[in-house]
């Protein structure tokens, strides 16, 4: 099991999380609404959420390394509640501003019966986080019990990770992506909700992730052309291949009931197997499966607990195999309960899911021993 001793998360990179957070507004009700159609609810519940907010809990929850928050709240009730989830799961705030012209940010979040989603967020101060908040000074200790509580020049140090997704301005991302390779940190960016990202911004990642939809998303934005295939999962496979290959980016995509797929530019050390057509190496791995008595309840966190968790495999210094594994058991484990992040496993639970796992790698694309973060600088 992983060591969680201070002396330990202080060694590893941090994983800096710019992006947003918001108060979920959760209904379920057995079927979603539709135009001109009202659905009545039993009931509501107030939860924690933001895209951002939600991943960097999630790493938090399943690693033992440091994870801090930089995002912007209002001066209101639920900035308190956001702020509290936040520090209960032992991440940072010292990055989160308070805003007084501007609400906190708040989601509608209708359930239906089988655990599928519609969600309509209105932004509030999340449009007012910017990159340039990655540059305060970061003091460890104050917000989380991590660290020795001395100051860094800066939330972004060499090794470090920054993660962001696209709930907040979009230029802010470009902007904190270019913060983070001048600054030596790499770079995760999760496409959702899904958008058109820059050329110049795709070849300064380290790993993209993406679902089915924003892979294609993201493809269009290209300009590479048709998938060449009318079925989703398909032609989601074929943009990350092209996409990974064009921009020399790890990206993975993730495919709901099918697991997951990692596409590589290059392959990982101890590897000899052939390239696909498109240029890169494809590893798989299948949705974690449920144990005796679970249920899917609620699926809007399962890609958020998949980030996070894939996130805080890349700070332990874990390989790819690794990294994939725990990340989508994870992101079944999340859709065992209500809300974005109250389904997000221990790391001792997610220890032992992943442990009761067999390997899935297949034997003919071999496993690399070395750290994912590594995939980069071949």
């Amino acid at each position: 099991m992983p060591d969680t001793a201070p002396e330990t998360r202080a060694a590893r990179p941090a994983i800096v999380v710019l992006g947003s957070a918001a108060m979920d507004l959760v209904l379920q009700c057995d079927v979603l609404p539709r135009p001109g159609l009202t659905v009545l609810a039993p009931g509501y519940q107030l939860l924690p959420g933001g895209k951002g907010a939600n991943q960097a809990c999630a790493a938090a929850k399943v690693g033992s390394g440091r994870v801090e928050f930089v995002g912007a709240v209002g001066d209101d009730a639920f900035a308190l509640a956001l702020i509290a989830a936040l520090r209960g799961a032992d991440v940072g705030v010292g990055g989160v501003a308070a805003r007084t012209d501007a609400p906190t940010g708040c989601a509608a979040v209708v359930v239906d019966a089988s655990g599928e989603n519609q969600i309509c967020v209105g932004s509030g101060a999340n449009l007012s986080v910017r990159a340039s908040q990655l540059m305060a000074p970061r003091r460890w200790g104050q917000e989380a019990s991590v660290g020795s509580g001395g100051t860094r020049p800066g939330m972004l140090t060499a090794g470090d990770i920054l993660l962001q997704q696209m709930e907040i301005p979009h230029a802010e991302v470009w902007a904190a992506v270019a913060l983070a390779r001048g600054a030596g940190a790499h770079s995760v960016l999760n496409v959702a909700p899904a958008a058109p990202v820059p050329d110049a911004v795709l070849s300064d990642l380290d790993f993209l992730i993406v679902n089915e939809h924003e892979a294609l998303e993201v493809y269009a934005g290209c300009g590479l052309g048709g998938t060449g295939s009318s079925d989703l999962v398909v032609g989601a496979l074929a943009a990350t291949i092209a996409v990974a290959a064009k921009h020399h980016v790890a990206v993975i995509v993730t495919l709901g009931a099918r697991g997951a797929a990692a596409c590589l530019p290059r392959r990982p050390s101890g590897c000899d197997v052939q390239r696909t057509d498109g240029g890169c190496d494809v590893m798989t791995v299948s949705a974690a499966p449920l144990t005796a008595g679970e249920k899917i309840l609620d699926t809007v966190g399962a890609g958020d607990a998949f980030v996070g968790a894939f996130c805080a495999a890349l700070a332990s210094g874990s390989p790819l195999h690794v990294c994939m594994q725990r990340a989508s058991t994870a992101g079944t484990v999340a859709c065992t309960a209500v809300g974005a992040q109250a389904g997000v496993p221990s790391q001792v639970v997610l220890d032992q899911r992943v442990s009761d796992r067999p390997p899935e790698v297949d034997t003919d694309w071999g496993i690399g021993s070395e750290p994912a973060l590594a995939h980069r600088e071949a």
